[in-house]
């Protein structure tokens, strides 16, 4: 009785080139198969093409002299054709442990995931002999990574194989998108240094996933949420994802690049003039940071000895919807100001999975592998291949963070200081701001007195932080962080790091943004004492002293 699930096929590209000069597939095979079949005027060479498309039954395999072993054997990968049947997840796939029942009850039993032979013989780099396969290979992929999804990617092949077959090439693409990146191992370069992790939605807890990219954890250890997609199909496929780029593999990738420690170099040679800013290099921080007992500072101890700024923001990647995903970066303060800031040279540490933003206690979660690799880039440094007059050599790289350049909100998180609302709300000093009257969640801002305003030290900040981590009851701990205006950060294990220092004011939503504009506006309209609280005499004042200011080579007065 004839099996409809099962299909003699003797399609040129792939079963014709069997031993017996046929193959026997499924039926989603054979319609792949019949595809470029249609295409080929090679197909009625071959001897046993009329039986292309029928249904295999018990009497054909005795005329064949095949026993069900034997099918199993045909269906078989062979190396020699450089054939490997792959999963939908890009794993091959064991035929060995196949078992084939062909009775009247196989259509049920047949396990979906075994039978997709392969489309086409080879699924690797073209064959350098073939410079249109070649082209045609790289622009595949470069429009795949900008523009295409999976879907997009696979109809766009199947044009492709059209064309090479028109052509005679032999190099053929995979019929799935995840085959053709990971056949040619194009994957495993582009995430190199990229490590998984599945993400809890209540918690933002991190768990690892294994090398196929499944969490071995399903239920988060502190809040028992589920962290995998329900369904068989989706097996421990995690709900969130946060990918964690290693700033190490980073820098060893930079390193090698023709130019860069050149780059790196340039600050050096810089011009200077005398009490004139004109970039971080003439900032304290840079001049004395890690120098001891007045000995060099970091950045001279060793040519690649860099200084890194971390930023963190969010944004909006859907129309239409409010989710929210958040980026961290990081760039290297040693490369020139048009330098630092392309793309090309910007880390991006990891993703913030949405779609709301995390608070600062969750995002310590995903501080944590950032801080262990700051901490050895510090204390031990990384010997790493550094391209030098067009040779590799070894040399020990080491980076401290001592920047941090965000707005307020991604700052406060980022350092452990309190929300801009809170009544300790300033990062650089103590003062405490009361409410308006009549809202007890708006503050005031008012009091010039600079006498009265406590400025903040790493001492005091980490000590508060210290004192947080010990209190029992999240009662206790609100208290003393609004009292103290701290939190704590991951970014504290790094023993150098000085959140009071190296958290900068924010000038781009003071200045570029209008804060700044609109508090003109209100201190100009607001009477007070019977006298408006910036006058005519007070502007000229502020006008005389801001034509004394001299400003940096290549930065343009607003307005």
């Amino acid at each position: 009785m004839p099996n409809k699930n099962l299909y003699i096929c003797v399609c040129p590209e792939v079963c014709a080139i069997k031993a017996n000069g046929y193959d026997i597939v499924k039926k989603s095979t054979f319609e792949r198969h019949e595809v470029t079949r249609q295409y080929s005027t090679i197909y009625s060479t071959y001897p046993v093409h009329h039986l292309h498309g029928q249904h295999v039954t018990d009497d054909m395999l005795t005329m064949f002299g095949q026993s069900e072993s034997q099918i199993t054997e045909a269906m078989e990968v062979d190396s020699s054709t450089n054939l490997e049947e792959i999963d939908d997840n890009g794993e091959a796939i064991d035929f060995d442990n196949v078992d084939l029942d062909l009775d009247d009850d196989y259509e049920g039993q047949f396990n979906e995931n075994v039978d997709e032979t392969p489309m086409y013989a080879n699924r690797s780099f073209p064959p350098l002999d073939e410079p249109l396969s070649l082209y045609l290979f790289f622009f595949v992929i470069l429009f795949k990574t900008k523009f295409l999804t999976d879907d997009q990617t696979e109809l766009l092949m199947e044009c492709m194989n059209v064309v090479l077959l028109f052509t005679n090439m032999k190099y053929r693409f995979p019929v799935k998108a995840t085959t053709l990146l990971s056949s040619s191992e194009l994957l495993q370069r582009c995430y190199e240094g990229v490590t998984q992790y599945s993400v809890c939605k209540g918690c933002h807890r991190l768990y690892r996933l294994n090398e196929n990219g499944r969490s071995t954890v399903t239920v988060c250890r502190k809040c028992d949420e589920s962290l995998i997609i329900g369904g068989t199909s989706n097996s421990h496929l995690p709900k969130m994802l946060f990918e964690y780029n290693s700033i190490v593999s980073t820098l060893k990738k930079f390193m090698c690049r023709p130019g860069f420690v050149d780059s790196l170099l340039k600050w050096k040679s810089r011009p200077q003039q005398q009490n004139l800013m004109l970039d971080v290099y003439d900032g304290n921080v840079w001049k004395q940071f890690g120098s001891v007992n007045g000995g060099l500072p970091f950045v001279q101890q060793s040519d690649y000895n860099i200084m890194l700024t971390i930023n963190m923001d969010w944004f909006q990647p859907f129309v239409g919807t409010q989710h929210s995903s958040g980026g961290i970066y990081l760039t290297i303060q040693n490369l020139a100001r048009d330098e630092r800031n392309l793309k090309e040279n910007v880390i991006c540490v990891g993703l913030l999975p949405g779609p709301k933003e995390p608070s600062g206690a969750e995002i310590n979660n995903y501080l944590s592998p950032l801080v262990d690799e700051l901490f050895v880039l510090f204390d031990e440094g990384v010997l790493m291949d550094v391209l030098v007059d067009g040779a590799l050599k070894k040399e020990r790289v080491r980076a401290a963070l001592t920047m941090v350049a965000c707005d307020l909100q991604a700052a406060r998180k980022l350092c452990g200081f309190t929300a801009g609302n809170s009544n300790c709300a300033c990062h650089k000093c103590l003062k405490q701001f009361g409410s308006l009257d009549g809202d007890m969640m708006r503050r005031d801002f008012r009091n010039f007195d600079m006498a009265s305003w406590i400025p903040r030290t790493n001492y005091t900040h980490r000590q508060a932080a210290m004192e947080l981590y010990q209190q029992l009851s999240e009662t206790s701990k609100s208290r003393h962080a609004n009292l103290h205006g701290t939190k704590y950060s991951e970014l504290l294990r790094l023993r150098y790091f000085d959140p009071v220092m190296f958290t900068v004011v924010d000038p781009m939503h003071n200045l570029y943004l209008g804060t700044a504009k609109k508090m003109m506006m209100i201190w100009r309209t607001t009477i007070k004492n019977r006298r408006l609280m910036l006058t005519n005499d007070d502007m000229k004042k502020m006008v005389a002293e801001a034509r004394n200011i001299q400003l940096p080579v290549g930065i343009t007065s607003i307005g």
